[in-house]
């Protein structure tokens, strides 16, 4: 004989209605509870390399979360980590991207080794038409002055040097290469010639 199924009483209905969707968010959490959320969190906020104002933020919220675990609300504490583990998510996103670009730059200034930079180049800023001339040695250091009539070679440094001017290359040809500094666009062309063709030796 099948036994009959007995309803819940209709007091309880409300209640049931309540406690359902906290029962469906903590199961979609895969079980885990609002403590050892709170402990990944805490980890993560440690972990990250934040601005001091970002990493009150974080605080604030995680606060909070902790508040409403310890009073047993653990649906309102999981949902309260929510925008900490959001922003979280979004500062490791941006630190990978500033990585790679790191990583990008690095690599582009490896094109300019010193047996490719050896000799006279002629630099000419884009934006202002302002030229110098770059006489480069064989290990990589160099001396520069302004390309005008009668200048000699004034300053001078090392690769080290060269990258505190100049950022990444975004070009490299056989005789040219482009290097930017922010918005700013340098084109390098071998040769004294392409500065000024009486510029004085170094």
């Amino acid at each position: 004989m099948k036994k009959a199924t007995i309803p819940p009483p209709l007091c309880l209905v409300p209640a049931l209605l309540v406690f359902l969707p906290m029962a469906l968010s903590v199961a979609a959490e895969g079980g885990t509870s609002c403590q050892d959320r709170l402990a990944e969190v805490d980890a993560s906020i440690a972990a990250a390399d934040v601005a001091p104002q970002m990493r009150a933020t974080l605080k604030s919220f995680r606060d909070r979360a902790a508040e409403q675990c310890a009073a047993g609300r653990e649906a309102s504490a999981l949902a309260a980590l929510q925008p900490v583990e959001m922003l979280l998510q979004q500062n490791a996103q941006a630190g990978a991207k500033k990585a790679t670009a790191a990583a990008e730059k690095e690599a582009s200034r490896e094109q300019l080794t010193p047996d490719y930079l050896e000799g006279e180049w002629c630099a000419t800023q884009k934006q202002n038409n302002e030229r110098g001339l770059y006489v480069f040695s064989a290990d990589g250091t160099y001396r520069v002055g302004p390309a005008e009539y009668n200048y000699g070679l004034v300053s001078g440094g090392d690769m080290k040097d060269f990258w505190e001017t100049y950022d990444a290359v975004t070009s490299k040809e056989s005789d040219k290469f482009v290097v930017t500094r922010y918005s700013y666009v340098t084109v390098f062309r071998r040769g004294q010639g392409a500065c000024q063709p009486t510029a004085p030796r170094p």
